[in-house]
């Protein structure tokens, strides 16, 4: 399964003979991986998750090269995504549902282009399916000591260094474990149904821990090593359940807040997680899709005089503000505000984001039906798994010209700390925000040069893209017979994960492990639901779910198929003594 899965990577990769695809994203990540291998340059996660960008920086070291090398390695995150999803199948259902949900993710990941970008989607894929299955598995096994629960406590850890909608997943595992355990009381595990308290616990195990070895030689500090590990597990198994348990799964995912943190700290001076940009988001969010101006509130002037000024004439959805005219904004004159705010005198990136936050919520609590409205069709679309054109909202584009407002917004804004670069003409408003004012701590002029870097290494293919193995797996998934059987899996794959989710707990899979997995559907996008400000997001944040989406499938197509096989089978049996022999068989 492993070996199809890397051949149709393979295939996948050759399509662009081993080139990368820039996003708008991607100069952030790629600042900060080279900034964790140049001791003469510092890095700030206080807008990206480190995780993503310590990939690259192990890419980088690798392969000397950001570009192929990069998405090299998200290929062969997205090939080992199937895997994962092989194990979540087949623990609800058996090896036939663990075959059936690694081809339905290989179908469907052929579908996926987040790989051949220099974007956190394919490693993020990855790591949420695998807490899904190490959750799932420490459900379905009761495990005792915590075996399981700790390897949900790494996934989930490594899920929130790489983004932080990890939150839903967390919220959700904590939340199962408590259910689970909620009557297990303080039990040390060998000691039958009877409710101790810590501190008997603790006697027990004191009693019942061996000695220390003496007397040991130099040469056998190996022997001694192991006693004391035997010591540790031997207390380790009288903890009671629901501690170990707890700490297991708690302990990896505040080692890596803790390590995030260190790195703000060491960057920002700032010893707190990187809250990305939930108040930035949320203000695009009521500005964009509410169809109502700002409110004339202390918050609001605050961020409008931050915002990049068109004219003084009165302009359709624009609000006045001193006799300057601020118009609904497209999406980069709002990152510019945010970065124009990160260049005032004692603003950090917290300041920023909470002042935009105070601006979105005096739009919400002035006219508040819309955002709820927006809110539910998001969730019910992020629930049903709905990838349909229809826009919930539409952005105004600039009312002269992209390349002009951007342009003259960008000189405006940096006028007070340093000159902006000449951009060639018809440039986009993005490619103008994302060159000169997505790094608000580099110099414009470095982030310019980082940027023709990029593009450098991105022209550049792998030196293994025209091989035999790529020119082969490239044929192979161009056969008509391949892509009818990949969009027919593909078909079978799509059906609603909920639907599958009911199937399974009707039929008889573990119910607290299907509950726990609709509960981590409905946290993600009920976080989805409050802050997403864009349309071209939302399929994003739905791709990430393809492993546990086609795992939750074929747990539930191969259950309901062994049950009406086992019926069927039955019901065409003339004789009890053969439908016995049937049933057992089945």
């Amino acid at each position: 399964m492993l070996l199809v899965s890397v051949f149709l990577e393979l295939g996948h990769f050759g399509w662009q003979s081993g080139r990368t695809i820039l996003n708008a994203d991607s100069v952030q990540y790629v600042d900060n991986a080279i900034a964790l291998v140049d001791p003469h340059l510092r890095t700030d996660f206080s807008f990206r998750k480190p995780g993503y960008s310590l990939l690259l920086a192990g890419a980088f070291l690798l392969f000397g090269n950001l570009g192929w090398g990069a998405i090299a390695l998200n290929h062969a995150f997205q090939a080992l995504t199937p895997v994962a999803a092989y194990g979540l199948g087949r623990l609800f259902a058996g090896r036939v549902g663990g075959w059936l949900a690694a081809a339905l993710t290989m179908a469907r990941v052929l579908g996926v282009v987040h790989a051949d970008r220099i974007m956190s989607e394919a490693p993020y894929t990855l790591v949420l399916t695998l807490a899904v299955l190490a959750t799932s598995a420490a459900i379905v096994a009761e495990s005792r000591h915590g075996s399981w629960w700790a390897a949900a406590g790494v996934a989930l850890a490594l899920a929130w260094l790489i983004r932080a909608t990890a939150v839903a997943a967390i919220a959700a595992a904590v939340v199962t474990l408590v259910a689970l355990y909620r009557r297990e009381g303080l039990r040390c595990p060998q000691d039958g149904p009877g409710v101790l308290r810590g501190r008997r616990c603790a006697r027990t195990a004191a009693a019942s821990t061996p000695e220390r070895p003496r007397g040991l030689k130099p040469a056998a500090r190996w022997q001694r090593s192991a006693a004391r590990w035997e010591s540790f597990a031997a207390r380790w198994r009288r903890v009671p359940v629901p501690v170990a348990a707890a700490l297991a799964l708690c302990l990896p995912i505040a080692a890596a807040v803790i390590f995030e943190c260190s790195l703000n700290a060491t960057s920002t001076a700032r010893f707190r997680p990187g809250t990305g940009t939930a108040g930035t988001a949320l203000y695009i969010r009521t500005r964009a899709w509410q169809g109502d101006p700002d409110a004339a509130t202390a918050s609001t002037r605050v961020i409008a005089e931050l915002m990049p000024q068109h004219g003084r004439s009165a302009a359709p959805g624009g609000t006045s503000y001193g006799g300057a005219t601020v118009p609904r904004p497209t999406l980069p004159a709002v990152w510019s505000a945010w970065h124009r705010a990160r260049r005032q005198p004692g603003w950090d990136e917290w300041r920023v984001d909470g002042a935009m936050r105070a601006a979105a919520f005096d739009q919400i609590l002035r006219n508040p039906a819309p955002y709820v409205l927006t809110c539910g069709r998001v969730f019910v679309r992020q629930i049903l798994r709905l990838r349909s054109d229809v826009p919930l909202g539409t952005v105004e584009p600039s009312a002269s010209g992209a390349a002009t407002s951007a342009v003259g917004a960008a000189s405006a804004l940096g006028a007070a700390s340093h000159v902006t670069p000449p951009v060639r003409p018809g440039a986009p408003d993005d490619a103008v925000w994302y060159r000169f004012w997505s790094l608000p701590h580099r110099d414009p002029a470095v982030v310019s040069a980082l940027v023709d870097q990029m593009e450098r290494a991105a022209a550049v293919p792998a030196p293994f893209a025209d091989g035999e193995p790529l020119r082969t797996a490239r044929y192979v998934t161009m056969l008509p017979a391949f892509r009818s059987a990949a969009v027919g899996l593909a078909c079978v794959g799509s059906v609603w994960p909920g639907a599958a989710l009911i199937a399974c707990a009707w039929l008889g899979v573990h119910r607290r492990a299907c509950g726990m997995v609709a509960l981590m559907y409905v946290a993600d996008a009920a976080l989805i639901s409050l802050t997403a400000c864009s349309d071209e997001s939302l399929p994003r944040f739905l791709d990430v779910w393809t492993g546990v989406d086609a795992a939750v499938v074929a747990a539930g197509l191969t259950v309901a198929g062994q049950r009406a096989w086992r019926w069927i089978a039955v019901l065409f049996t003339t004789s009890p003594e053969s439908a016995c022999a049937v049933h057992s068989r089945v």
